[in-house]
């Protein structure tokens, strides 16, 4: 982060804990479109309703103490929670395994 000046270098922490909470996007793939595409929009809903709270509720705890890493922190955690949840409804509402560790539920 360092390349782009000096102000820049507090932000490499926090940078990394929402890469890391992205990555868990990336490895759960598009479950939340494939909820909706399947007809299971309230679902999703649902699921984003739920990450909303954790993600309040995370903000509250975690910004005043930590700031700004606080703040990546609570967002990691609600991203990984929303598509968590995902997976889990794909995998038991459309009985398709997104990990090879889920057995098929047919």
């Amino acid at each position: 982060m360092s390349m782009f000046g000096d102000h820049f270098e507090s932000g490499g922490l926090a940078l990394s804990i929402i890469a890391a909470g992205q990555f868990v996007n990336l490895v759960t793939g598009s479950v939340g479109y494939l909820l909706m595409m399947c007809g299971y929009e309230r679902l999703m809903r649902n699921t984003a309703a739920m990450s909303a709270i954790v993600n309040i509720s995370a903000d509250v705890l975690l910004i005043p103490r930590f700031g700004v890493n606080g703040a990546a922190v609570a967002r990691a955690i609600t991203r990984i929670s929303q598509n968590l949840i995902a997976v889990i409804f794909v995998w038991r509402r459309l009985g398709m395994p997104i990990f090879r560790s889920q057995r098929r539920i047919a």
